[in-house]
Formats: C-alpha cells, structure tokens, sequence
C-alpha cells in the first residue's frame, strides 16, 4: 500500500445459504493446504507491487530525489513487478493512456487495473453483457503487460448472487478478473 493510506478490513464472517451456482463446489472442497514445505518448488510467479506509482514524495527512500514525473513509473518497474492502477477507477483507462505505461516498464511487468465505477456499477446493477465489451476493451491495449481487471463492489452494494452470477457468466475469459467487495455481507464462505 502507498505510504499513508488507511485502509478497512473487516474480519471475515460467517454466512449460510446455498450461495451462488459457481462458488457452491467450495463446500465441498477438501480442505486447503497452506503451501508446499520449506525449500520446495513451487511453480507460479509471485509479483510485487503497491497501489498506485506517481508519488514523487517517496524520494528519496523509493525514487532518486529529483526523478522527473514522466519517469516514475519506470523507476518503479525497476523495482518492482507489479502496480495497481487506482485512477482508472475514476476516468476510464484509455489507449494511449495504456500504450504510454506499457512502453515503459519491462515485458514481466503487470498492471492489475481497478475498472471505471460508474461502468462496474452499471454492469453490476443491468445486464452485464451491454457494458462490458466497452469496460474492457482498453484492457486489451496493455496485451501481455495486463495482470488482472479488479472490479469492485462498492460497500453499500450489498451481497447479492444473482447478480454476481450474470457478471461471472458475461466476463471475457481471456482476461483475469479481481473482485473487490467491500460490504460486509460479501465476507461469507461461500463468496470469501
């Protein structure tokens, strides 16, 4: 997390229902391992990263004092594996807006990408299928660079599985999706 932010994290809950269609096999999944022993290989790759890049106030302890603004994110990418892009919640990701970041950072970076709020809430709140090809088609700009689309569920956007279920069923495979719900009601078993 960028230094200075505050951040909520209520504890997980406990919840019943049946839960949506998708999720339902979790009950009865075998219980989770917590990761191979000590010393073993473990295949994947583990990146590296904060939320948001362009904050020329971490000179010097992150960045070199006097790193011009155009230069952070490449700097950034010199030590890190990974960012998240907050403002892209706010104003709508655009091509040369992703072409510009991906040009500078290395082929193994990843940019997990918060989705537009009005746009996640309208595919949240209607048919997912009419806003979704225009919600994510930026995404595919950055190509190989994008790590995840992170939705989020606002916190006075209750629990709600039909809905959930229509967006899940209309998102584009090819790209990776990160569900951020903030309301309580969300922190249950069968979402969590």
């Amino acid at each position: 997390a960028r230094p200075g932010a505050r951040g909520h994290h209520p504890a997980p809950g406990r919840g019943g229902g049946a839960g949506p269609a998708h999720l339902r096999h979790a009950r009865n999944a075998p219980a989770l391992s917590h990761g191979p022993a000590l010393g073993t290989h473990c295949p994947g790759v583990l990146r590296t990263g904060t939320s948001g890049f362009g904050y020329p106030a971490w000179a010097p302890a992150f960045y070199a004092p006097g790193t011009p603004r155009d230069r952070l994110l490449a700097a950034y990418a010199e030590r890190l594996t990974a960012v998240e892009l907050s403002g892209t919640y706010y104003r709508q990701l655009t091509e040369a807006q992703a072409l510009a970041w991906a040009a500078r950072v290395p082929p193994t970076f990843r940019f997990a990408v918060k989705l537009l709020r009005t746009g996640s809430l309208r595919a949240l709140a209607s048919d997912p299928r009419g806003i979704l090809p225009w919600l994510t088609a930026p995404l595919g700009t950055l190509g190989g660079h994008l790590g995840a689309a992170l939705f989020r569920i606002p916190a006075d956007r209750p629990r709600d599985d039909a809905r959930l279920d229509r967006l899940l069923a209309a998102w584009p495979p090819s790209i990776t999706l990160a569900l951020e719900a903030q309301a309580a009601s969300w922190l249950v078993d069968e979402t969590h």
